[in-house]
């Protein structure tokens, strides 16, 4: 092949992107069956996903085969087939890459922005967004095939870098279609893993001064139990109302302070009264 487009170890690389599409092609078709078959994952992110998981496919079932053939320069003398294959490459990788920044858009939303998740990211509206992402792929995609560039004279193999101009490749595809998405997916997950982080501190601070406030409320409580009422145990010999009460702080000690002590408090009263109604009914 003239112009050295021959790939030098061209074994090597048809085997290896043959593993990379099949390997795709098996990963994300499980990715589909598993939404299509299961009715409780059929929900809004779960439609991005799906949308990412179809364009992976494709381009392991497309793209890569077209990658293969126009890597060995083929089909030769058909220049509207060459043009059909190398659109299909840049359709799909370019749906790939925008797949995924509207999957980095829908996460932003639904950790950053979940009281209004709702009401913008409606089934309706993801899929207006999904249509608007494979339009957007398709334009991007097709613009160098409006005008393609002549391939030399003396050529009749289907080479990428004589059909498709360098400037597009380079200063179009490349900036605008590949790292701009790249470099907003980066500021979009940093901005995530920041915010769950903070928040994840947040939440540890507040459940550690739970923890502190529950433990003072108990020893507060043991300390008021044990210092008020566990005295009497210790002087001998009790009357029957002492006892009584003690009885009834060890059965009730796990309630509340309040309804222990008032209830202790009544009970001598009743003694006293049980007392003199005896005393009245001898005499």
């Amino acid at each position: 092949m003239p112009y050295g487009y021959q790939p030098q170890f061209k074994g090597i690389y048809i085997a290896t992107e043959l593993l990379v599409a099949v390997m795709a092609i098996i990963g994300n078709l499980l990715v589909c069956l598993a939404v299509t078959h299961n009715k409780k994952l059929r929900t809004v992110t779960n439609y991005f996903l799906v949308s990412l998981a179809v364009a992976d496919i494709l381009v392991g079932l497309v793209a890569i085969p077209c990658a293969v053939l126009t890597n060995l320069g083929e089909p030769r003398h058909n220049l509207p087939l060459c043009l059909v294959l190398l659109s299909f490459l840049l359709v799909l990788t370019q749906s790939s890459i925008l797949s995924m920044l509207a999957v980095a858009a829908e996460r932003y939303m639904a950790i950053l922005l979940p009281f209004q998740y709702q009401r913008v990211m409606s089934p309706r509206n993801a899929r207006l967004a999904l249509l608007v992402t494979w339009g957007l792929a398709a334009i991007t995609g097709s613009v160098p095939f409006m005008d393609p560039q002549r391939q030399p004279p003396d050529s009749d193999y289907c080479i990428f870098t004589c059909v498709v101009d360098m400037n597009y490749l380079v200063y179009f595809n490349f900036f605008c279609c590949f790292l701009m998405p790249l470099v907003a997916m980066f500021m979009i997950y940093s901005h995530i893993f920041i915010t769950v982080r903070h928040q994840i501190r947040r939440i540890a601070v507040v459940r550690g001064a739970a923890e502190d406030i529950t433990v003072g409320k108990r020893g507060a409580h043991v300390a008021y139990t044990s210092g008020h009422f566990a005295l009497p145990r210790q002087l001998g010999p009790q009357p029957d109302s002492v006892r009584v009460q003690d009885e009834v702080i060890q059965t009730h000690s796990d309630g509340n302070v309040e309804r222990d002590v008032e209830h202790v408090a009544k009970t001598p009263v009743e003694d006293v009264e049980r007392q003199c109604d005896k005393r009245h009914s001898k005499n």
